[in-house]
């Protein structure tokens, strides 16, 4: 397949792999989903007498780093990505897919530590999501996985591991196939 779910990404992103009934991209039993839980919740606890009551930020988060932003043609107009960069060492590359209705933001606290950890790592925005161009009408599963391949093309980029998180999980199974 062109997109393995590699093993030691697996680990280092605490994934957990199981087995579905199915995918809404095939009516096949056992297909594999890629089901991560990396903790995105952007909460702080309070202290004294309002500690179990959370505090939401607003806003942008304080980041040091941010990845490059760029655009490739897809199926539905431009599909927008964030890349961590090729420095020619890396690992590993890691397409990150979100849940909907997210974009590659969802993945802003972990490109500098996926960078640090050698792994090159690509947000992909689905149509109609963050900055990517809407397709005609509401986007499917298949439609999600279909922005996909002409980023890699854009980059040139053949195998790559795919990281989906909720929605993006079913994504990654629809690019599988």
């Amino acid at each position: 397949s062109m997109f393995p779910l590699a093993p030691p990404l697996c680990a280092l992103l605490s994934a957990l792999v199981i087995g579905s009934a199915g995918s809404p991209c095939s009516n096949r039993a056992g297909t594999a989903m890629a089901v991560v839980s990396l903790g995105f919740c952007n909460i702080r606890m309070k202290t004294g007498a309002e500690k179990d009551k959370p505090v939401v930020r607003k806003g942008r988060m304080d980041l040091q780093y941010i990845p490059k932003r760029g655009y490739a043609d897809g199926p539905f107009g431009q599909v927008h990505f964030r890349d961590t960069g090729s420095s020619g060492n890396e690992e590993a590359t890691l397409v990150l897919l979100a849940m909907a209705p997210q974009s590659s933001r969802q993945f802003e606290n972990v490109y500098e530590k996926l960078k640090n950890a050698n792994i090159r790592a690509i947000g992909i925005d689905y149509p109609g999501f963050g900055e990517s161009d809407p397709c005609g009408s509401v986007p499917t599963i298949r439609d999600f996985a279909e922005v996909v391949p002409p980023v890699l093309d854009h980059l040139g980029l053949g195998t790559v591991d795919v990281l989906g998180h909720h929605t993006g999980a079913f994504a990654a199974c629809c690019l599988s196939q």
